[in-house]
């Protein structure tokens, strides 16, 4: 859930509700040690919620009274008076209710690690007593606080914790308010699929059918449908929630819901009833206050109707109040966007600069694992308009920092990514895994070669005796780095506008025209070098499914003029130490589910001219692949795919993902990966795929394909790289395999799909 309004619903409503949960652990009629005596002044001033007087009458030891006067203590705000009592509890019947007690207090101190020793005591004894409804209680309690510190692992686990001990007590109130949880801790890290599956449970089993009860639920279902870009669902619903949130007056619900509404209809480009939607969030505006997100939506507004002039001052009344970060960087992306309009270039870079920076602030705050996954691509907005601005302005050195900033925060982005869980009822554990998995090993990841970033100057110098395309999509045009002997050139190749149905037609038709006008805009005769010399491609998202090796040049095929290598970024090329764990062993796998019967072939072909024993069928394990981890190739032939977990491969026992190589870290010399789509991602960006899986993770070359593949003609090809003596040289072997198809006149979606893409050289290696 957005920290903030217009996203989803405010951290108030989550407050109101934990609230309710603390009141299901201190109320005496959710006890089973109620005062005996209904007539009891004590008990009746505090079924009142007259603590004042209960205070007065309860004076006799017994635990219920004590618990009473301490919890009458706490309602007056008497934190140290409660504290004090509590004590005198433990090891009798209200034990647990004076636990729990112990623990919001603490927690409302700000004290949250004696707040977590407290409650979940309470959470054990509880349980121990079959007092599940208050177990479910001290859960969502402690989930609560998780939440407001933004831990969302923790928040996850005790949110789901609350809902099996709610489904134990039966109680589908708690029930829905734990999956009304769950929902939020999803939304959050991005995850929709299974946030959406939890809102559905929580409607489902919710009780509560009231006009409030039905515009959060709507609010919540808009706000996933904006995440994934469904826009007229998510106005219906938006729309639907405003109207019900001003028959119950609710100005907080209704002023979220009015300004999802206008961000549908500004996706949608309607203006007009984006203005009004801002209109309605405008009059309930909190008293004496104007929020971030109402001028941001104001200016869009404007902008949309071309008031230029109303919507800068906007922005700027906005910024001067100094907002939080999550609206920050969206606000100073909306002025260099309106800055750059006018042609104010230097004032537009500087305010994309702002943004960015505020972008990776964003980043290190929330620790990648924090971060929506759908809002990654939407972030990289004010690198995009950054890099172009300063392409157009000839700042080569500029434009490739910020290039390669990008493409490293995407790396992670992609890694975050291959851990979504699943959205079945079954899946919560799963996600939980995720979450943990996530924070445990991205943190080492992010001071990868990858992840870091080095001094322009000094990558310049480390790829001198490389040439280099690097193509990069600016918000507008999609740009060419040409790097040659250490030295830059850029140059805009065309809009997105123009170059986007070319490429969309030449992935469908790899020999139509629109792919040799394609490669006229791609391969400029002034940016190649030599025949025979190697080409590095360092591609943009746009281009990710387009065989390079296939694009027309001077009347051939690329590859028949030079030897191409594919890699994930610049600094990816640079060379890197010699690692002492390497092994010289291959280890072969193929065809584990005995449906691939060219692969059982290949194998014996591969482990013959390895001089190595394969492993086939049921003896193509997972332990056999992930014990190559430091091998010096390890060459596979499964069936691979991407689905909404990330990229997977099938072995004879279970399937393998991106996490689990990760986990593992994977780190072959050279991966083979005789499967269909290995190359293949989600993403725009390069990262995501099975392929560069292993990238990350440390092998240097890994072999692949970037979409569906003949078994037959796969197994020819393989046959070709490893004569070519593509175990050594992997680049030269796959440019050597695919001459070899050209030349026996065999189409070219048999060899095109074949891609190796590398790393930076190891010093020392063989």
């Amino acid at each position: 859930m957005h920290i903030g309004e217009g996203r989803s619903t405010p951290r108030w409503m989550l407050a109101a509700l934990g609230c309710m949960a603390l009141f299901a652990a201190l109320c005496p009629g959710c006890s089973s040690d109620r005062p005996s005596a209904e007539s009891d002044l004590c008990s009746d001033s505090f079924n009142r919620g007259d603590f004042a007087a209960a205070l007065e009458h309860c004076t006799a030891a017994s635990p219920d009274h004590t618990w009473m006067a301490a919890t009458a203590h706490y309602a007056l705000g008497q934190f140290e008076e409660s504290l004090a009592m509590i004590p005198s509890l433990v090891g009798g019947s209200r034990e647990a209710d004076g636990r729990a007690l112990a623990g919001s207090i603490h927690a409302d101190k700000g004290d949250f690690e004696r707040a977590e020793l407290e409650l979940s005591e309470a959470v054990n004894l509880y349980r121990a007593a079959g007092r599940h409804e208050l177990a479910a209680g001290c859960l969502y309690r402690q989930f609560y606080m998780a939440w407001e510190r933004s831990n969302y692992r923790e928040a996850f686990e005790t949110a789901r914790g609350s809902l099996q001990e709610a489904e134990r007590a039966g109680d589908p109130g708690l029930r829905s308010q734990a999956l009304q949880a769950l929902f939020s801790v999803l939304y959050e890290v991005g995850d929709l699929d299974a946030a959406s599956r939890a809102l559905d449970l929580a409607h489902r089993v919710e009780e509560d059918s009231s006009p409030s009860a039905r515009a959060r639920h709507l609010l919540h279902q808009s706000a996933i449908r904006l995440g994934q870009g469904r826009y007229e669902l998510a106005r219906h619903a938006s729309r639907e929630a405003l109207q019900l949130a001003g028959t119950i007056e609710d100005a907080a619900l209704a002023r979220s819901a009015a300004l999802n509404l206008a961000e549908a209809c500004l996706a949608l480009g309607h203006a007009t009833d984006a203005a009004d939607a801002v209109a309605e969030a405008w009059k309930r505006r909190e008293p004496e206050a104007v929020s971030a997100a109402l001028r941001l939506y104001q200016a869009r507004v404007h902008r949309a109707l071309g008031k230029e002039g109303p919507a800068e001052q906007m922005l700027q009344a906005a910024l001067v109040e100094h907002p939080a970060t999550e609206w920050a960087w969206e606000l100073e992306f909306e002025l260099g966007e309106l800055l750059a309009g006018r042609g104010e270039q230097a004032a537009a870079e500087a305010a994309f600069d702002r943004s960015a920076a505020l972008v990776d602030e964003l980043r290190e705050r929330s620790a990648y694992q924090e971060l929506k996954a759908w809002l990654a691509a939407r972030k990289r907005r004010p690198y995009r308009a950054l890099f172009e601005v300063q392409a157009q302005r000839g700042a080569a050195q500029a434009a490739i920092h910020t290039s390669e900033r990008m493409r490293a925060r995407a790396f992670l982005d992609a890694l975050v990514e291959s851990r979504r869980g699943d959205s079945s009822r079954d899946g919560w554990a799963r996600v939980g895994e995720r979450l943990s998995e996530v924070s445990t090993w991205l943190p080492s990841m992010n001071r990868t070669a990858t992840a870091e970033l080095k001094p322009v100057g000094s990558v310049l110098e480390g790829l001198a005796d490389h040439h280099v395309l690097s193509y990069v999509r600016g918000l507008e045009h999609l740009w060419l780095i040409a790097l040659s002997e250490g030295h830059p050139t850029l140059r805009p190749l065309a809009s997105l506008e123009q170059i986007a149905p070319l490429v969309a037609e030449s992935v469908r038709q790899p020999d139509s025209e629109s792919a040799r006008k394609l490669s006229e805009l791609l391969l400029p005769v002034d940016a190649l070098p030599s025949p025979g010399q190697r080409i590095h491609v360092v591609h943009s998202g746009l281009l990710r499914n387009i065989p390079f090796a296939a694009l027309w040049f001077d009347g051939e095929p690329l590859v028949a003029r030079h030897p191409i290598a594919l890699a994930p970024s610049l600094h990816a090329l640079l060379p890197i130490r010699h690692d002492a764990r390497a092994e010289q062993r291959a280890v072969v796998a193929v065809d584990p589910r005995r449906n691939l019967p060219a692969a059982a072939a290949e194998g014996i072909m591969v482990a013959q001219a390895l001089g190595v024993t394969h492993h086939e069928g049921v003896d193509a394990t997972a332990a056999v692949v992930l014990g190559a981890k430091n091998a010096g190739l390890l060459h596979l032939a499964a069936h691979a795919g991407v689905d909404l977990g990330g990229p997977w491969i099938d072995l004879a026992d279970q399937r393998v993902s991106a996490a689990d190589i990760l986990r593992e870290r994977m780190a072959p010399r050279l991966v083979v990966l005789a499967s269909c789509s290995s190359a293949s991602r989600r993403h725009e960006e390069p990262w995501g795929s099975l392929a560069t899986t292993f990238l990350a993770s440390g092998s240097r070359h890994v072999v692949a394909a970037l979409g569906s593949v003949d078994d037959l003609a796969s197994r020819d090809f393989i046959r070709r790289f490893y004569q070519a003596n593509g175990a050594h040289d992997p680049v030269l072997g796959v440019a050597q395999a695919q001459r070899a198809s050209i030349r026996a006149g065999e189409p070219t979606s048999s060899w095109a799909p074949f891609v190796v893409m590398a790393t930076g050289r190891t010093e020392g290696a063989r």
